[in-house]
């Protein structure tokens, strides 16, 4: 049987040494949720503290990105039609395009 020993967790000093993960404000991504509509802003049942947004509100949701200190978003868009085949994920005018040219003023990674 081995005998393993612990001197890796003795003390913070010891541990932050051996660390191999490091998790930063750099490595978090914020999800934005984007719906057809205006002055849209309901919170998600199922994801307590995040909201669906209509487009006119993002400048509403970077504002609170650039406040945390969080540079990328991920968008998902929730069109209003759907189909088995995801069509509105390739018109120029769907719900996730609109918002992406939205979001492109701002200093935050898409």
């Amino acid at each position: 049987m081995i005998n393993r020993t612990r001197r890796t967790r003795i003390n913070e000093n010891i541990r932050s040494l051996v660390r191999e993960t490091v998790l930063t404000v750099d490595d978090l991504i914020y999800p934005i949720f984007v719906v057809e509509g205006i002055n849209i802003k309901e919170e998600i049942p199922s994801l307590e503290g995040n909201y669906r947004y209509s487009i006119d509100k993002l400048d509403e949701v970077v504002k609170e990105v650039e406040k945390l200190g969080i540079r990328g978003v991920l968008v998902f868009g929730v069109p209003n039609n759907k189909d088995e085949f995801g069509t509105s994920a390739f018109c120029e005018d769907g719900i996730v395009q609109r918002a992406v040219k939205k979001l492109k003023r701002f200093q935050i990674y898409l």
